[in-house]
């Protein structure tokens, strides 16, 4: 008669079931939102690294250009290394940028400010210089987004 019993009551019930899938889909949908959360920071930073990467190349192209603006002296021509970056103007940076065909930002531009150290616009007779790059540009959602570095230039 025992035997007969636990033969009987073989299965799952309706409500096990029912209980055991909802458990699955909670599950699911968390794992999920936390998935999708992580790809959407991911996407942010990946679009922040290459705005950094950009300023870094303004950075470095104007650290570069710095040496032919140094006399015999060691001292640096202000005066014609601030007119070289006035005259380079936001078009002219944009050599620096990624095409966003080629994975790089939708509407990325570019602007380089000279500082003095009061931070006003730097003159000839300003040392050191303060040379700040600023990325802007448009995130998936269309919302802007701007980063700057900053770098300072003196005579040695």
């Amino acid at each position: 008669m025992h035997w007969k019993k636990i033969l009987h009551n073989q299965g799952m019930a309706l409500m096990e079931m029912m209980l055991a899938v909802g458990i699955f889909a909670v599950v699911v949908g968390v794992t999920a939102t936390a998935l999708s959360s992580f790809y959407v920071n991911m996407d942010s930073q990946q679009q922040r690294m290459i705005a950094v990467q950009s300023c870094q190349s303004v950075l470095g192209a104007i650290r570069e250009k710095r040496a032919e603006y140094v006399d015999q002296n060691d001292l640096m021509d202000r005066a014609g290394f601030l007119n070289w970056i006035a005259e380079k103007g936001q078009e002219q940076w944009s050599e620096y940028l990624t095409s966003p065909s080629n994975g790089g930002l939708t509407n990325h531009q570019l602007t380089v400010d000279c500082r003095n150290a009061a931070g006003s616009p730097a003159t000839a007779a300003d040392s050191p210089i303060e040379v700040y790059a600023t990325a802007s540009w448009l995130d998936r959602a269309g919302r802007p987004m701007r980063i700057q570095l900053a770098t300072i230039l003196a005579d040695r």
